[in-house]
């Protein structure tokens, strides 16, 4: 495996130094590309807004139809994490409007093809069957405590929401550096990137967790396993590469967590092992 992969590394096709208008094509692709998942998202509106104590009204104006209302309040929870998705999607677009030219763009396949693969997986895992209902039953006892499935949806969202909502952030923070290749265009240090290298990631994590328990089977817990080892090697090689760019990036890693914020007590033992 190891061999194929340098072997595909030397390949042209993944030099992207060699791209005719590399920033122009990237940026057309990308626009193109979130655009479709947005009007995806958007066609979606009525059917999750149907089922909403607050938004299902604006639909029966819409439609000149009846609107259902499921259980108090979870309908809104799914409109709120309808919501987020929609807004991380246009800073997607944002981020492809404004962000800076590449000062090391990416070279081989780990740092071309790779990155597309990993952040495919929560998308086809979305794309399977949902078997939320199926899999976890009416009712269900943990810790001494009986829940239902209601509970267990409501605690669903909460971590589709709270994951998009840090996703969201991290991406309007990291704007201008935003890429999904593995570029360096510019060292990101403010808002959530002051206590975590990898915000986006985090967020995703808790995101997509919550997308694979709707559609919870063998196959899409074995993706969403693959999914987190891939981000973490996507991590791994997009640190080496703003390392060698930009100097200060080790003293930076040093004093952050990957994914989630480094404990005070583990920074303060660090110091006191350098000095």
């Amino acid at each position: 495996m190891r061999e194929l992969l340098e072997r595909l590394n030397f390949l042209p096709v993944f030099d992207t130094n060699r791209w005719p208008a590399r920033e122009l094509l990237s940026r057309v692709c990308g626009i193109a590309a979130v655009s479709f998942f947005l009007v995806r998202k958007a066609a979606q509106y009525p059917r999750q807004a149907k089922y909403s104590t607050f938004f299902h009204p604006l639909v029966v104006r819409l439609t000149g139809g009846e609107a259902e209302v499921g259980e108090f309040g979870l309908g809104d929870l799914w409109i709120l994490v309808w919501a987020v998705e929609s807004a991380i999607f246009l800073g997607y677009i944002l981020s492809f409007l404004t962000r800076e030219r590449s000062k090391k763009p990416p070279v081989g396949f780990m740092e071309v093809v790779f990155p597309f693969i990993v952040a495919g997986l929560p998308v086809l895992i979305s794309m399977l069957p949902y078997t939320f209902t199926e899999v976890f039953p009416r009712t269900f006892e943990l810790l001494g405590t009986r829940f239902s499935r209601t509970d267990l949806l409501w605690a669903v969202g909460g971590l589709m929401a709270a994951g998009g909502l840090l996703n969201l952030v991290g991406l309007l923070a990291l704007r201008r550096a935003f890429t999904i290749m593995t570029d360096a265009r510019a060292l990101i240090t403010r808002g959530p990137f002051a206590l975590v290298r990898h915000p986006l990631y985090a967020g995703h994590f808790v995101m997509f967790l919550g997308v694979t328990l709707l559609h919870l089977s063998p196959l899409t817990a074995a993706m969403y396993a693959a999914f987190v080892a891939g981000q973490y090697v996507r991590a791994k090689i997009e640190e080496r590469k703003l390392e060698s760019v930009f100097p200060e990036y080790a003293a930076y890693r040093e004093r952050t967590g990957m994914f989630f914020p480094r404990p005070a007590f583990l920074r303060g033992k660090k110091r006191r092992n350098e000095e």
